[in-house]
């Protein structure tokens, strides 16, 4: 086995990380599920992203979350866990050397809300992605004046209720819907933006930004146990979006009868 396009586990362990055989190949994409606590895991997949030169896609998805970083004894920690060994976790311009054509990242699970830098993203290649996934809003408030040339956004956020576990470790210190959507408008030639539980960003000013390029919008709200009340597109804002994406190839969104209406 001496180079795969594509590897995606149903869960990365040490050992399986630590195959010389996956070791020395040169994967394109690579996707990795992987558990936060699994200190030793995580780092043999920096070990494995340091030898994949020519990665183009690398998505992470972490059960349990991987917190953001914190002070003690006056210094900035990158992560309570792992301390070290994950391929983000650079110091100088060893990301962007490591991953010198990146053009797609997905981390789902991982947080950097709160009072911190991201200092631990910094050498990202952020400037040359095209496609990200993001579940806490941070890294999109933190990075988006970088990510010149973005083409596909897709942004879980948290629904902050009883019923759904939230995807940052504190939610009370996620950026605002005012900060967030600030953040998209920044976006000039986005031709895919999927929101989930992000409906309520899809106003008129969003959309005349991205409606000159934009070829697929979807707009879905998780469902809650506790009501069947969903924040939903309002028909105005449907005919505005026909009217502002002439481009427009692809619209999901959701339909219900009992439900808060956007765009109204």
């Amino acid at each position: 086995m001496s180079s795969y396009d594509y590897l995606f586990p149903a869960m990365a362990s040490e050992g399986q990380l630590s195959s010389p055989e996956l070791l020395t190949s040169n994967f394109s994409s690579l996707g990795i599920v992987i558990r936060a606590k699994d200190v030793p895991a995580l780092d043999r997949l920096g070990e494995l992203v340091a030898s994949c030169h020519n990665l183009r896609t690398l998505k992470v998805s972490c059960i349990g979350r991987i917190t953001r970083p914190i002070r003690r004894n006056g210094q900035v920690e990158p992560f309570r866990r792992p301390p070290r060994g994950h391929p983000w976790n650079c110091q100088s311009n060893e990301c962007g050397e490591t991953l010198p054509g990146l053009l797609e990242l997905e981390l789902s699970s991982f947080c950097i809300c709160g009072d911190v830098d991201g200092a631990s993203y910094e050498n990202l290649p952020w400037q040359q992605l095209r496609r990200v996934k993001f579940t806490c809003p941070s890294f999109l408030t933190r990075f988006a004046g970088q990510m010149t040339h973005l083409c596909a956004l897709e942004l879980h956020l948290d629904l902050r209720s009883p019923d759904i576990e939230s995807f940052c470790m504190d939610p009370s210190c996620s950026p605002s819907t005012e900060d967030i959507g600030q953040c998209l408008r920044t976006f000039t030639g986005l031709k895919e933006l999927h929101l989930v539980n992000g409906t309520h960003l899809l106003d008129e000013t969003l959309i005349a930004q991205v409606g000159p390029t934009v070829r697929s919008i979807s707009a879905h709200q998780q469902e809650q146990r506790t009501t069947t009340e969903r924040i939903i597109l309002s028909k105005e804002m449907l005919f505005t979006i026909a009217a502002m994406c002439p481009n427009l190839r692809s619209l999901s969104v959701d339909m219900l009868d009992k439900s808060v209406l956007v765009g109204a």
